[in-house]
């Protein structure tokens, strides 16, 4: 049967463990823990090790599950209606925008932890809380037109309208530190919150336009908050 364990846990690492952290604890189960079978370990646990290892040792390979259990977490949160343990209570109503004025998370609206990180994520809803980069500011969309430098992509993604609700099909237009164009198959209202989880970042960004392009829906959105999935090439700067 397909493993369905988090390879995390199976080796005993953070989801922001770095390569050479992961190698290291892989090497001390098989060895030190004696998992290899020349050393007595069980074949079949010594072959899940492997197995874990091949993927998170793997930057291809790693983005796509990380990828993968993102998007499992955010449908397993559709069916439940909760994130799991976290606050309680009723939902406030806020512009996305004010989220950290208001000191509350921009798609749930749940209290933000004392201390903001680029690992940081909501305890109600999952979204990630780190804000947007620094040198977003003054690059800001503006009916649904961005002044930083805009790169083509068509990388697929999945949306949220709601923290509760079924992820939504995209495709990625383009992508830039300011926000991100893309083609969905549903409407979204603008001034609205949205998940947006893509191969290479997870982010919640405020939807600023979106008018129909034939068959699907253009929206144009501007990052509130954003996690770099890969490991390198996602934002970029140019200035004189």
């Amino acid at each position: 049967m397909p493993n369905r364990r988090n390879y995390y846990r199976i080796l005993q690492v953070q989801p922001e463990a770095p390569p050479e952290v992961i190698k290291a604890s892989w090497r001390a189960l098989m060895h030190a823990g004696r998992a290899h079978p020349d050393l007595g370990g069980d074949p079949a646990a010594a072959a899940l090790l492997n197995e874990a290892y091949a993927v998170l040792g793997d930057p291809e390979r790693r983005r796509d599950y990380d990828r993968r259990l993102d998007l499992a977490r955010m449908r397993s949160t559709a069916r439940t209606g909760s994130a799991g343990p976290g606050p309680s209570g009723p939902v406030r109503r806020v512009d996305p925008a004010q989220w950290r004025s208001e000191h509350c998370c921009p798609m749930c609206h749940a209290p933000l932890p004392a201390t903001l990180r680029i690992d940081s994520r909501c305890a109600r809803c999952d979204a990630p809380l780190a804000p947007a980069p620094a040198t977003a500011t003054g690059e800001r969309e503006l009916l649904g037109r961005r002044s930083a430098l805009r790169r083509p992509r068509s990388d697929a993604a999945a949306l949220l309208t709601d923290w509760r609700g079924v992820p939504i099909d995209a495709r990625l237009i383009d992508l830039s530190l300011g926000g991100a164009a893309l083609f969905a198959g549903t409407a979204v209202s603008p001034g609205t919150a949205l998940r947006v989880l893509t191969s290479s970042i997870d982010g919640v960004a405020r939807v600023v336009a979106c008018h129909r392009s034939q068959a699907q829906w253009r929206v144009r959105v501007q990052w509130l908050t954003a996690r770099p999935l890969a490991g390198k090439g996602v934002w970029v700067r140019a200035s004189a």
